[in-house]
Formats: structure tokens, C-alpha cells, sequence
């Protein structure tokens, strides 16, 4: 790489953050570089056709507040189609499918304890979710089951305030060729370097900033880090000088929870659901919620949260798999071991561009997301979605957030879909 000097803007980052940044630098006329450490763009947003011969994503794959999420603008654009209508929801017990008398139950719990959390940020308490909760009785471990898949982190470890602050306008819509495909042909005309980790960051020259990477020393006026907090956290990329402590805080606030997916192929219907969504009380809180059959295809995915699903993920793959085998042959049958023709699964904990799944804020820090957007000596910002207040741990917030980034750096004005983080309301536990 070339010391480019007169690159007006260095993004750090090639997800979506980091293009949209790009691309809306590129609009103004700014002169863009892009240095990604993967080999692909995207960051969380991938979709893979290959490893089961079907289409899923290994990453995002809602569109999350669809009515308001401007990637749904995006999709019908660029003619991707998306399913609007919730797919039914069957809850195991121990033994028998639950009726509709259970389900009800089950529904007016959810809604109680969503409450109770939201209850207390709205107070202005930050407190775990789990101070919330009532005593431990028969949906207790579910729901803790429910809310780590949503949020990467089980009640101990998730934020009342921060829940106060998710926006969720309850339209949450899959993709069906894929959220990362999308993203992919959105981005497509960005020019990114790709295979370039960025080692160290001097950010606080007379000369502007130096980007040092394995092939070369890049300079420019202005740098967008778009990289996950925990990479941040573990310091794979060194800061000269160190960040301030309020940032430095910040980071380690906002890490990222855990999440996976095992996805099975079957060579036959075992279900005889029709695309549907599926979890087991009984085998909760370490069990995982399944999508049965997304879009008529034989598939079934199931996601794992929270530390459940990072210490699954250090048992391995062998044992993701065996793990979703049982639940959905305890449900369904042992047909279902005899229909497996073909498994994958996500290890995001383990890759070392990730190094976890989506932006949570511990207890008691919910205040600090609000500093990782503040820019740094007047010429380093962060952005990505544990930047934004409203929609963080979504693709959504990436994009407003990587836009906002640019726009200020640029002095330019904020488009409108990137302007504010929104009003908080509904929430999302």
C-alpha cells in the first residue's frame, strides 16, 4: 500500500458501518479508503449457499423494524423479497406440544416481565434485567432462554436502561435470499482493501493520522474505526496515544454478548409444521429456538444465546449438533436423527473480527454507549451498531450510525436517516 496522503477519510472496517460511511463519504465527493482484515465485506452480514446446498445466513438475517429500517427500502430496490407475516410459534413441554390455553400464558408472561424490565429503565434505573424478574417458577428459565437468543446476554447480564432505549416497532421481517447477500449488492460499487488488519492507529499527529497495516502505512485526514467493541476491548489495534479513559470505558461497556446458529439439513419433512418458529420449555434455559423449514426449505436453524452459546461454541461443533439433535427429536421424533443429511454451524465468539455476536451494555453502564460516537481529538470517530442508541445490535444501527460518522467528519449535514437515534419506545426483552 501506498502512503497515500491525500486520502481525505481511512474506514476501518468493511461491515456495514463501515460502507455505508463510505458510501456516503464517496456521494460528497471525499477521496475513500477502505481496509477490511477479512477476506470478504460485510462483517456479521453473510450469507452462505454453499456449506447445505440452501440458502441461510450465518449472520443478521431480519430485517429488524422493518417499517423503519431503511435496508427494507434497500431490499425492495434491488427486488429482494422478505416475509412480512410472523410464521406460527410451537412451545414442547415435557411430552406434548402446548395448546392454545398455554400459549396464552406463555404470551402474558412475556409481556409482563418485558415490562417489569422496561419498568425500571424507564425510572432511570440500570440494573440487571434479572432484578426485575419475579421468583423462579415454571416459564422462568424459558424466558431467560428467550432473552439471551434476543440479546446475547441472559437477565443477569442485560441492561435495563439499555432495553428502555431499543426501539422495536414489532415488524421484524426475514430476508429470503439472504440479509448478507443484501448487503453484499448494495455494497457492491465500493472499492475496499481487503485482507488489510489495520495494527495501529496514530491518531493524534501534526501530519493528520497513520494507519499502520501488514502492507504499508496509510495517511489521512480523518479515520472511522467501524470494528466490533470486544476487538477493540482485547486491543488488536493499538492507539498512539491510548484512547481516553472515557472511551476506553466505553469499549469495555458495550461489549459483545453470544450467539450462534446450528443449521441441519433434512432429506424429508419431519416436522409437518410448514415454516414455522419452535422452542422447548423443556429443554430451556440451555436449549435454543428454532426456525423450521424458513421459506419451504428443509432446513431447520436453531440459535443458541448468551454464554450458553459461547460455551457451546468452545465444546465445538460435534456438540452444537448433537445438542439441536435432541431437542428436535425429543419434539418430533427419532426420525429426525435419520433425517440429518447435512450440518453447519457459527462460531462468532471464536473469529477473531467478531469475537461475539452483537453490542449489549453491561448493568450499570448503559450511560456509556452514549460516548463511543463522540469523536476523538477532532479526528477519530467510532460508529457501528453499538453506537446507536435505539436499534443497537442490528444491521440498522450499523447503517445509521457508519452515515452519521461520515457526515460528521465531512461537516456536512446529517441525512435524515441517520439524523437521531429515535424515540425508545415498545422494547425489546
Amino acid at each position: 500500500m501506498t502512503a497515500a496522503r491525500d486520502t481525505h477519510i481511512a474506514i476501518v472496517g468493511a461491515g456495514v458501518a463501515g460502507l455505508a460511511a463510505a458510501r456516503l463519504a464517496r456521494a460528497h465527493g471525499a477521496r475513500v479508503t477502505v481496509l477490511e482484515a477479512r477476506p470478504r465485506i460485510g462483517g456479521r452480514a453473510l450469507t452462505d449457499d454453499a456449506s447445505l446446498g440452501w440458502t441461510w445466513d450465518r449472520g443478521c438475517h431480519w430485517l429488524h423494524c422493518a417499517d423503519i429500517n431503511p435496508f427494507t427500502r434497500i431490499a425492495d430496490r434491488l427486488g429482494f423479497a422478505y416475509a412480512r407475516t410472523p410464521p406460527p410459534e410451537h412451545v414442547w413441554l415435557s411430552g406434548r406440544w402446548a395448546d392454545r390455553h398455554v400459549h396464552a400464558a406463555w404470551a402474558a408472561t412475556v409481556a409482563a416481565r418485558s415490562a417489569a424490565i422496561a419498568a425500571a429503565g424507564e425510572s432511570g434505573r440500570d440494573v440487571a434485567a434479572s432484578e426485575t424478574l419475579p421468583p423462579h417458577d415454571v416459564w422462568s428459565d424459558l424466558f431467560a432462554q428467550r432473552l439471551a437468543v434476543l440479546t446475547g446476554a441472559e437477565p443477569d447480564r442485560c441492561s435495563t436502561l439499555d432495553d428502555t432505549r431499543y426501539r422495536d416497532t414489532g415488524a421484524n421481517w426475514p430476508v429470503r435470499a439472504g440479509y448478507g447477500r443484501l448487503v453484499a449488492r448494495w455494497a457492491a460499487g465500493v472499492p475496499v482493501h481487503l485482507n488489510t488488519p489495520v495494527q495501529r492507529i496514530a491518531w493524534d499527529g501534526p501530519g493528520g493520522v497513520a494507519l499502520a497495516t501488514p502492507a504499508g502505512t496509510l495517511r489521512a485526514d480523518q479515520v472511522l474505526v467501524t470494528v466490533p467493541t470486544s476487538v477493540l476491548a482485547r486491543g488488536d489495534i493499538a492507539f498512539a496515544p491510548a484512547l481516553p479513559a472515557a472511551h476506553r470505558d466505553a469499549i469495555a461497556a458495550v461489549p459483545l454478548g453470544g450467539a450462534n446458529k446450528v443449521a441441519l439439513r433434512f432429506d424429508q419433512d419431519v416436522f409437518g409444521t410448514g415454516m414455522a418458529h419452535m422452542t422447548s420449555r423443556a429443554h430451556a434455559p440451555e436449549g435454543m429456538a428454532f426456525q423450521l423449514l424458513p421459506f419451504g426449505r428443509p432446513l431447520a436453524i436453531g440459535y443458541l444465546g448468551g454464554r450458553y452459546a459461547e460455551r457451546m461454541e468452545a465444546e465445538g461443533p460435534g456438540a452444537m449438533v448433537a445438542r439441536a439433535r435432541e431437542i428436535l427429536a425429543d419434539a418430533f421424533g427419532s426420525r429426525v436423527h435419520r433425517a440429518v443429511s447435512a450440518w453447519a454451524v457459527t462460531q462468532w465468539s471464536g473469529d477473531p473480527f467478531s469475537r461475539g455476536a452483537y453490542s449489549i451494555a453491561l448493568p450499570g453502564y448503559a450511560h456509556r454507549r452514549r460516548v463511543l460516537p463522540e469523536p476523538v481529538g477532532g479526528r477519530l470517530r467510532f460508529a457501528g451498531e453499538a453506537c446507536d442508541l435505539a436499534h443497537f445490535g442490528t444491521v440498522n444501527a450499523a447503517y445509521v450510525s457508519g452515515r452519521r460518522a461520515a457526515a460528521h467528519a465531512l461537516d456536512v449535514p446529517v441525512p435524515a436517516d441517520a439524523a437521531h437515534d429515535g424515540d425508545p419506545q415498545h422494547h425489546h426483552a
